[in-house]
């Protein structure tokens, strides 16, 4: 239900405030329906939620679905993917789980350390300078690289 756009005044400005809240509302309720229908019904598991150019509370639930998303999918899709090369006898590099990093718009030092209970092997708040994020990225190679050595111990 929206308000009248017929009031003027400080009357006028509530219900503009109002109404753009409300639409605010219906287009995240619509896109959580498209979102879902994409991922649940469709398998689009690469789908992600998007209401433009949002902020606060607004781009942080989001953020929080696309997140939700990320952390079910992606270790699962991992698992499938090693399980697959071992069931094959691929041992090689390319076969080994590749490390995660977690991006994000926040960078609250609780975000970090939820990224890393999640199971993330870093987190990078964006937007990151270039030299931190090519410094991340060989970090990340050599954490695989390690990681993989001390398997064949």
């Amino acid at each position: 239900m929206r308000m009248s756009t017929h009031l003027v005044g400080i009357d006028g400005k509530i219900a503009d405030t109002l109404n753009e809240l409300i639409e605010l509302h219906a287009g995240l309720a619509a896109e959580l329906r498209r979102f879902s229908r994409a991922v649940d019904e469709e398998g689009r598991t690469s789908q992600r939620a998007s209401l433009g150019s949002v902020s606060g509370a607004w781009a942080e639930s989001v953020e929080s679905v696309n997140n939700l998303i990320v952390n079910l999918v992606h270790p699962t899709a991992e698992m499938a993917r090693v399980i697959g090369a071992v069931a094959r006898g691929d041992l090689s590099p390319s076969a080994r789980p590749s490390p995660r990093p977690r991006l994000s718009a926040y960078a609250r030092p609780e975000e970090r350390q939820r990224a890393l209970r999640a199971g993330f092997d870093m987190h990078l708040a964006k937007p990151e300078r270039k030299e931190t994020l090519v410094a991340s990225v060989l970090a990340l190679v050599r954490l695989s690289d390690d990681a993989f050595a001390a398997r064949d111990l």
